[in-house]
């Protein structure tokens, strides 16, 4: 694979084979000096695409400052807003998001060891800009993360009210949560873990109307292989701790993956694999999946575990390690988001992998070359279908061609849940996204599949796997075949359709355009 810009012409492909629907939109932006793949986003309202964000480097400034358009682009890529800014010449920017009233922007300077935030409303107006320090392993962290172009994940959003980001302190040992309103006249406020003694990190779960909730993972030192979880809850507006639960049972212990919010029950839903006491969480697919629900209080009011062994066979063949088989597949399941329908259901999207070695790079080290001797198989994308009781009621299975990620060098020893993670931050996964549409009740995901034709040639599709009315109905598009861009990407759009991207540092040109889909 090359690099990461191979994976995106995985995740979608060249714009030179035209799908037949002769209406769709098309855009042309010209005289790119730079752009980066996380530059561009959407801007949705009640869960639907009103239109895009893009921003990219078209200038040098004064001062050894770039310039930087920031465009504004309603829902059929005309220009509604156009600002610009000036920036240094080695700021990057990491991450962008919109949380329904405003766009964040974060940049980071490794030369100068800071990280700047800049918010803009949907009129491309400054709202805020502010600045702070980064630590030490922060540096080293975001001067990887920009190498390997890769996409951050620190920043989120609180809808309609602003933007939490997660940080380190005291040289990784500590998390910090800083949360910064979308209104500049309104208070933010950051919080550092207490914990005196180990190491604590923590991430984003989910949010409700009042509070923001975290995962935090505990362990000893660095090199610990146990590790324990909690989740926390901050009031959103004044960052009052309203309860820490510790996650730990008795019974089983657990890896959370994912959570939601249910505002008809006032629960916290936590969801992850649980597995055998004392069992090194790392060490395979587990006994099954867990779901705790949480009240506003903190109180664990109800556990629910479903099983590999018992539940999910009636669906799919499993074995006891989690991993799904039948003829001609078997691997563990990575799971990308785990969300819940408009119906109260939840859908928890998930990939199969599995790890294999790799013969060219088997080859290259027996020359005496440096290389990594294994790779990573992509394989089907899985989606499993609950109750709103976390009760099983069925597993669509889409099949779709294998594609294989080579492991960086060093990789080959790493556990292969780990891996699944290096795979996840480096886009080798083929899901794109999983988007909501409040009018029609319906959730969509999105993947991308190159599939293998006799008699013609391969070429990339876009699948598209839409929940309604209690079914699933599947749908792709015809993307044709790479052609050597620097990247290409796929965000949701209007009903009916999905948007692509694609850059060209040579042409120094960004193509876009709407292609119709049945979702």
């Amino acid at each position: 694979m090359y690099k990461l810009n191979f994976f995106f012409m995985v995740l979608l492909v060249s714009c030179m084979m035209l799908h037949p629907d002769a209406r769709a939109q098309k855009r042309t932006f010209d005289n790119i000096k730079k752009m980066s793949i996380r530059s561009a986003g959407t801007i949705e309202e009640n869960n639907q695409v009103s239109g895009y964000y893009v921003l990219y480097d078209v200038d040098k400034a004064k001062n050894g400052k770039r310039t930087y358009l920031l465009k504004i682009l309603d829902e059929n890529l005309d220009d509604f807003k156009t600002t610009t800014l000036e920036e240094g010449k080695y700021v990057a920017l990491t991450e962008s998001v919109f949380n329904g009233e405003a766009i964040m922007l974060k940049f980071v300077d490794i030369q100068k060891k800071r990280m700047i935030f800049m918010s803009y409303d949907k009129n491309a107006d400054l709202l805020m800009k502010t600045e702070k320090e980064l630590t030490k392993r922060e540096v080293l962290l975001y001067r990887m993360m920009l190498s390997a172009d890769t996409e951050g994940s620190a920043l989120n959003i609180i809808p309609e009210r602003g933007f939490v980001d997660y940080g380190m302190a005291d040289n990784g040992k500590k998390y910090t949560i800083s949360y910064m309103p979308s209104n500049p006249k309104e208070k933010g406020w950051k919080k550092q873990s207490a914990n005196p003694k180990g190491i604590e990190n923590a991430g984003f779960l989910c949010t409700s109307e009042n509070h923001v909730y975290s995962l935090v993972a505990r362990r000893q030192s660095l090199r610990s292989t146990k590790i324990e979880f909690a989740v926390n809850a901050y009031d959103v507006e004044i960052g009052f701790k309203a309860f820490e639960t510790n996650l730990n049972s008795e019974k089983y212990s657990t890896q959370p993956m994912s959570g939601f919010f249910d505002n008809k029950t006032q629960l916290l839903n936590v969801i992850g694999i649980y597995y055998e006491p004392n069992t090194k969480q790392v060490k395979d697919n587990g006994l099954g999946l867990f779901n705790y629900q949480i009240n506003i209080k903190g109180e664990i009011v109800n556990k629910k575990y479903l099983s590999w062994a018992q539940h999910f066979r009636k669906y799919v063949k499993v074995d006891n390690k989690g991993r799904i088989v039948n003829e001609k597949r078997n691997g563990f399941i990575f799971f990308h988001n785990i969300i819940q329908n408009t119906d109260g259901t939840i859908i928890a999207v998930g990939e199969q992998y599995k790890k294999a070695a790799d013969a060219g790079g088997i080859a290259v080290a027996a020359l005496g070359g440096t290389t990594s001797t294994t790779k990573v198989v992509i394989q089907d994308m899985i989606v499993f279908h609950f109750t709103k009781e976390f009760d099983i009621s069925g597993v669509e299975i889409v099949e779709k061609s294998k594609s294989n990620f080579s492991l960086p060098q060093g990789y080959d020893f790493m556990n292969i849940h780990m891996l699944s993670t290096i795979v996840k931050a480096n886009g080798g996964f083929d899901y794109s996204f999983t988007s909501k549409n409040d009018q029609d009740e319906s959730t969509s995901i999105g993947y991308v599949d190159y599939e293998r034709k006799k008699g013609a040639k391969n070429e990339f599709t876009f699948g598209a796997i839409t929940y309604y009315d209690g079914e699933f109905n599947k749908d792709k598009i015809p993307l044709g075949r790479p052609t050597g861009k620097d990247w290409i990407r796929v965000l949701p759009g209007k009903p009916g359709y999905v948007m692509l991207l694609e850059y060209s540092k040579k042409e120094k040109k960004l193509e876009t355009r709407l292609e119709r889909i049945n979702f």
